[in-house]
């Protein structure tokens, strides 16, 4: 017995509306509902402005600076304390190549681990955020997520393995009896 009333009509446009359209839609409006032009609205939901992705690559820039700066500190590190392994390595007659490819792995295993890692930690809130009785839509940015996990630290190992080390030398001690 409750009387229905018409209160919202959804529309997809093919093109943006213009100003023209919209003055003329309000227009309509007023007609139909001889309501005061407070109470009846026309909106038109654009989408995210072209800025949003300016903004990403901006936040990847800063982002991929921060990842750069600590992973130089954790591969500086990691190569001090593999010194011991370099001078083994040199014993056994090892070239340059396995010593830059031992600091490619190393490092992408360093910068790999803690991107995926961190990347996948970093996105799941927003995740979260869909769920059922979620307060917003996310809708990730896969490019600059696949930059920042994948492509950054390939990048970064291969900085490694371009900048390995000094040449190992070989330390004799002179065993003391």
């Amino acid at each position: 017995g409750l009387a229905a009333e018409p209160s919202i009509v959804l529309a997809s446009l093919s093109t943006p509306a213009t100003s023209a359209q919209l003055d003329a839609a309000r227009q309509a409006m007023l007609a139909v509902t001889h309501s005061p032009p407070s109470n009846t609205t026309v909106s038109v939901e654009t989408g995210p402005t072209d800025a949003t992705a300016l903004i990403a690559w901006a936040l990847l820039a800063v982002a991929a600076f921060i990842a750069i700066a600590s992973a130089a500190v954790a591969i500086g590190l990691a190569r001090v304390d593999g010194r011991a392994d370099d001078a083994t390595l040199a014993s056994l007659g090892a070239g340059p190549r396995t010593r830059r490819d031992i600091a490619f792995w190393q490092s992408l295993l360093i910068c790999g681990l803690g991107a995926v890692v961190g990347t996948g930690l970093g996105i799941l809130p927003a995740f979260a955020l869909e769920l059922p009785g979620g307060t917003s839509p996310f809708v990730p940015p896969w490019t600059q997520i696949a930059t920042i996990a994948l492509a950054l630290p390939v990048a970064i190992a291969a900085a490694s393995w371009l900048l390995a080390g000094r040449p190992a030398t070989l330390h004799r001690r002179a065993a003391v009896s």
